[in-house]
C-alpha cells in the first residue's frame, strides 16, 4: 500500500470513527429528547386522567347532592299533603259531629268571638236550618253564665263550609272552621306531623 492509500485509508477511517461518533451522539441525544418527551407525555396524561376523574367524582357527588336534595323535597311535599289532608279530615269530621257536641261546639265559638255579647251568628246554610236556634240559644245561656250581656240573634245563611261568623255592626269575626284550622296550624303542624310520621 502506497503513501497515499494509506493516508486515504486513515482519513476514511478517521471520518468514519467520527460519523459513527456523531451518529451515536445523534442517537444518545434523540434517545433523551424521546425519554424526555415520553416521562412529559405520560405526566400530562396522568394529569388529564387525574383532571377527568376529579370532574367525574365532582359530577358525581353534584348528582348525588341534586338527588337528595330532590328526593328530601318530595318527601316534604308528600308529608305536607298529608298534614294538610289530615286537616281537610279534621274538618269533615267536626262538620259531621253529632248535633249536641256541635250546638256546644258553635255556641262555645259565639261566646269568644262576641266580646260584648251582641252580634249576628251567621251559619252554614245546613247550620241553620238544623240547629241555628239552638246555637244561639246555648251561646246566649253561656253568656248570661258569664254575667255579660246575652243578645247574639241568628243572621243569614253564609256560604261557609262550618263554623260560624259572628258579625255585629261593620264587624265581622270569622271563626269559619277553615280560618280556625288555618290560625291553628302555626301551632299543631308539629304535632300533626310527629303524630303521622312518628
Amino acid at each position: 500500500m502506497n503513501g497515499i492509500d494509506k493516508i486515504t485509508s486513515r482519513i476514511s477511517s478517521e471520518a468514519k470513527a467520527e460519523v459513527d461518533a456523531l451518529m451515536k451522539m445523534a442517537q444518545d441525544k434523540a434517545a433523551a429528547v424521546a425519554a424526555e418527551y415520553a416521562q412529559k407525555a405520560e405526566a400530562a396524561y396522568a394529569a388529564k386522567l387525574a383532571a377527568g376523574k376529579n370532574e367525574i367524582e365532582q359530577q358525581t357527588q353534584r348528582s348525588d347532592r341534586t338527588a337528595s336534595l330532590e328526593a328530601r323535597r318530595t318527601i316534604l311535599a308528600a308529608k305536607q299533603e298529608m298534614v294538610g289532608a289530615a286537616y281537610d279530615k279534621a274538618a269533615a269530621l267536626i262538620a259531621a259531629m253529632p248535633e249536641e257536641h256541635k250546638v256546644a261546639f258553635l255556641a262555645k265559638l259565639a261566646v269568644e268571638a262576641a266580646e260584648n255579647g251582641v252580634g249576628e251568628v251567621l251559619l252554614s246554610a245546613a247550620d241553620k236550618a238544623s240547629i241555628g236556634s239552638k246555637v244561639v240559644e246555648a251561646a246566649n245561656a253561656l253568656l248570661a253564665a258569664k254575667g255579660t250581656k246575652a243578645e247574639l240573634k241568628l243572621g243569614d245563611a253564609a256560604e261557609i263550609a262550618g263554623g260560624l261568623i259572628l258579625k255585629n255592626g261593620n264587624i265581622s269575626a270569622n271563626c269559619t272552621l277553615e280560618s280556625l284550622l288555618e290560625m291553628s296550624r302555626s301551632k299543631m303542624d308539629a304535632i300533626v306531623a310527629g303524630i303521622l310520621f312518628n
